[in-house]
């Protein structure tokens, strides 16, 4: 992915947020991860995906 967070080229904090987010969850997707994490540290952000391969059907809840 990308350097997504270089502020200075976002106009507002707004659009900063919206499009981070967006690339965020379109990477996911593109990666058919099942799963988002987001680690904060002091001066980066960790962005990590899991994906479970396959979902087994245990059984049913009535």
């Amino acid at each position: 992915m990308d350097n997504i967070f270089d502020y200075d080229s976002y106009d507002t904090t707004e659009n900063f947020i919206i499009e981070t987010l967006d690339k965020i969850i379109s990477e996911a997707i593109l990666k058919t991860a099942s799963d988002i994490h987001i680690e904060p540290f002091e001066k980066s952000i960790r962005i990590r995906y899991t994906k479970i391969e396959h979902l087994t059907k245990n059984k049913n809840l009535n």
